[in-house]
């Protein structure tokens, strides 16, 4: 039985075995009804003793966060939708020393998509779970910027707008480009918003997104695709120049491309061909990396299959051909949907749609893998069941699994560093340590995409603490230098006593 050895500050010799539970998915409502820890079986082999050294660690206090239970880790599923999701894709990850770097992310990875009249209604719930990005689309209103000052959160901005039918393309350009000065002359850097609102706190608009999903029919309804990417071509540059004249400071966005079934590749390798410098004409790069699967394996579709990780190496290609190797890059729009009959405002077909709890499980790996694959913002969509999506955090007043889910990882890990890879899907497991600014916890997120399986490791400790994803938490002893833990698709997040 093949073995994973990774050696940690916190762990020594993660082991994996390969062995199913037969549990049922649960979608509990709140952290404290899911129910006992799974009953998965294994056997149990001592790993190899391996030197280490070990440092110890502070713990996050829990009795004072409000969100946290000591009660019996949720089961996990095994249910992962066997006809879209394919194997684990890891094979396309950057290597490792191009990702840890030891510096601090400018801000938490945790974003949300969101319309401004949702925003308003669920600000309290935004601000609780811990949703440090915010993309806004949709008319953004005064009172819409006084809640986004006074929360302090980082936001993009986009600018959406179609060509029409009786525009020539220079007509839209310019029309549009008026658009995106207009919104930042109001809302931007010394913006006419702030003198008329003196007690709001200043906090403008740094960042504005280039249309939405450009090779869709959102730039051009009616156009081809060679249309609409020469068409884009053209926008791009011509508003990144006018921005940058004016506020050399805003982050220009590009792209914003629909990666649905892989539907961004080609449309970024043509336009990046139709003029290379385009690829300069932005300060970052965001894609909507939509699957139906985990974000960690590939999603099967009748055409082949497709994943995250080899999207974004591909892309990353296609600017390094253009000659720019150091694009950032944000994951601006990406969910799942649940059914109707899982809560769902809107009929779904089975095969776009998840559980609640797979869900929740799916946002908060991708959080993670973001880390991984050195992309720094990931804003999931929507904060409601909207345009007829079943993607939404709240359904009503009510939390979703998910909006647990995204609260327990981020209080956890309020601003986390990816400090060690100690698994990138190696039999089955994905394994992080991250470390915190805040509390200097250092602590590890662990999961298995393909279901329940047991892991077992060693360590010097004679216990930890294991909070599950909807923040749960059970401290595990160890038996001969042994911890058990019942992993699965929902991540467990492990930190010393």
């Amino acid at each position: 039985m093949k073995k994973i050895i990774a050696t940690l500050l916190l762990l020594a010799n993660l082991c994996v075995f390969m062995s199913c539970a037969v549990v049922g998915d649960q979608s509990p409502t709140t952290p404290s009804s899911s129910t006992s820890s799974s009953t998965t079986s294994s056997t149990t082999t001592k790993p190899q003793t391996t030197t280490t050294t070990t440092t110890t660690m502070t713990t996050t206090t829990t009795t004072t966060t409000g969100i946290f239970s000591e009660a019996p880790l949720m089961e996990q599923p095994t249910s992962v939708m066997p006809k879209t999701q394919g194997a684990i894709s890891a094979e396309y990850f950057p290597e490792a020393s191009l990702i840890i770097t030891g510096e601090r992310p400018e801000r938490p990875v945790y974003g949300l998509y969101t319309w401004g009249n949702e925003y308003n209604q669920h600000l309290a719930s935004i601000a609780k779970i811990g949703f440090a990005h915010i993309r806004f689309s949709g008319p953004l209103t005064d009172a819409v910027m006084a809640n986004i000052c006074r929360q302090g959160q980082s936001i993009v901005y986009t600018v959406s707008s179609a060509k029409q039918a009786t525009e020539t393309d220079e007509e839209y350009i310019a029309r549009y480009v008026n658009s995106v000065m207009t919104t930042l002359r109001k809302y931007g850097p010394n913006g006419t918003f702030f003198s008329d609102h003196p007690n709001v706190p200043y906090a403008p608009l740094m960042a504005v997104e280039i249309t939405n999903e450009p090779n869709f029919q959102y730039i051009l309804p009616n156009g081809t695709e060679a249309e609409r990417e020469a068409l884009y071509a053209k926008l791009l540059p011509t508003a990144y120049d006018a921005i940058k004249a004016e506020f050399p400071d805003v982050l220009v966005v590009g792209f914003a491309t629909g990666g649905s079934s892989a539907g961004d590749l080609r449309f970024v390798e043509h336009v990046l061909k139709i003029d290379p410098t385009v690829a300069f004409k932005m300060d970052v790069f965001s894609t909507h990396p939509y699957v139906r699967s985990s974000p960690c394996c590939y999603t099967i579709e009748s055409w082949g299959q497709y994943s995250i990780g080899r999207c974004l190496s591909i892309l990353r290609q296609h600017f390094a051909n253009a000659g720019r190797t150091d694009i950032p890059i944000w994951y601006t729009e990406m969910g799942w949907e649940i059914s109707k009959a899982d809560g769902g405002k809107y009929d779904r077909p089975e095969a776009f749609v998840t559980t609640p709890t797979l869900q929740a499980a799916h946002i908060v790996q991708t959080y993670a893998l973001a880390m991984r694959l050195g992309v720094s913002a990931v804003d999931i969509m929507f904060c409601t069941d909207t345009d007829g999506y079943n993607g939404g955090f709240f359904a009503g007043a009510n939390w979703r699994p998910s909006a647990y889910a995204v609260q327990t990882m981020a209080t956890l890990m309020p601003n986390p560093r990816l400090d060690e890879i100690i698994s990138d899907g190696e039999e089955g497991v994905f394994a992080y340590a991250f470390s915190s600014e805040e509390n200097g916890d250092t602590i590890v997120m662990l999961w298995c995409p393909q279901g329940a399986q047991t892991v077992e490791f060693e360590t010097e400790y004679k216990a930890m603490v294991v909070y599950d994803m909807l923040g749960n938490y059970q401290t595990i002893s160890a038996i001969d230098g042994i911890i058990t833990l019942p992993a699965g698709p929902c991540p467990l997040y492990l930190i010393n006593p």
